[in-house]
C-alpha cells in the first residue's frame, strides 16, 4: 500500500533512528550498506541528519528542528521602574593640592584728583574744658625769704638785715665737718644757720646749708654734691628743700 493511500496515524515517521547527540549518532553501530539514505533524528538539538556510509559512519544534515524565525513581535509596555538601589558608600577624601603661587601685584593705580576746599565755617565752636591747674611752685613765699636771707652766710657769716652778735662754732680743724653761725655766744643761744660738711680726701663733696628762724626752726636746706677731676671741681647738683 502507497502512503498516499493510508489514512491519518498510519503513516511511518520519516527518520529511522534517533540518537541523544552528536557523539552517539557518530559513534553510531549496526549500520549496514542498505541503511545508507536513511535519515536519523539527533534528539539534543531536533535536528535531521542522512546517513552517507555505514562504515565508516558518515552523516549530512538535512534540516533542524528550528524553524524559521518569525517576525518580531511588537515591543511590550515598559515595566515598572524598579526600586533604587542603596547608596554606596562615599569614596576617601583625596589629598588636598599644592598650593598655587602667589599672582604679581598689580600695577598702583593713578593718583585721584584732589577736591576742592570747603568753605570756611563761620560758626565758633564750643569752648573745650578748662585744663587742670599748674602745680605750685616748689618754694613757698616764707622758704624763699629764707633762702634768700641764707645767701648772706653762703660767703662768711650774716650780714645786711641780721642783727649784730652772732656767734660761730667750728668742728674740725683744716678739714672742718661742721660750722654754726648762733644768734650770740653763751647760754640760751640759738642757731640762725649751720653747714655741714662731708670731705673725700683734701676734697668736700657734700656740703649741707641748714637755716632757723628765731625759736631754732628749721625753715631750708640746701644740699650740693660736688665732682672733681683732680683738685678741680668739675660740676655739682643742687637740692633745695
Amino acid at each position: 500500500m502507497f502512503h498516499k493511500n493510508l489514512g491519518l496515524g498510519d503513516q511511518h515517521i520519516p527518520y529511522n533512528w534517533t540518537y541523544a547527540d552528536a557523539s552517539t549518532r557518530t559513534g553510531a553501530t549496526g549500520l549496514v550498506a542498505g541503511d545508507v539514505g536513511k535519515l536519523c533524528r539527533q534528539l539534543d538539538n531536533d535536528s535531521l541528519w542522512m546517513l552517507t556510509n555505514h562504515s565508516p559512519v558518515a552523516w549530512i544534515g538535512i534540516g533542524s528542528g528550528t524553524g524559521p524565525m518569525g517576525p518580531t513581535g511588537d515591543i511590550g509596555p515598559t515595566g515598572p521602574i524598579g526600586d533604587t538601589g542603596p547608596v554606596g558608600d562615599t569614596g576617601p577624601v583625596g589629598d588636598t593640592g599644592p598650593v598655587g603661587d602667589t599672582g604679581p601685584i598689580g600695577p598702583t593705580g593713578d593718583t585721584g584728583i584732589v577736591g576742592p576746599t570747603g568753605p570756611t565755617s563761620t560758626i565758633t565752636g564750643p569752648l573745650g574744658p578748662t585744663g587742670p591747674t599748674g602745680p605750685t611752685g616748689s618754694l613757698t613765699a616764707a622758704q624763699h625769704k629764707a633762702l634768700h636771707q641764707l645767701i648772706h652766710f653762703i660767703n662768711e657769716g650774716p650780714a645786711e638785715g641780721f642783727a649784730s652778735g652772732a656767734y660761730k662754732a667750728v668742728t674740725g680743724t683744716v678739714f672742718p665737718t661742721a660750722i654754726v653761725w648762733y644768734d650770740k655766744a653763751g647760754a640760751g643761744q640759738k642757731k640762725i644757720v649751720e653747714k655741714l660738711i662731708s670731705w673725700t680726701g683734701a676734697n668736700p663733696t657734700t656740703i649741707v646749708w641748714k637755716i632757723y628762724d628765731a625759736s631754732e626752726t628749721l625753715l631750708a636746706t640746701i644740699t650740693d654734691v660736688i665732682t672733681y677731676s683732680g683738685p678741680f671741681e668739675t660740676s655739682r647738683a643742687r637740692t633745695i628743700a
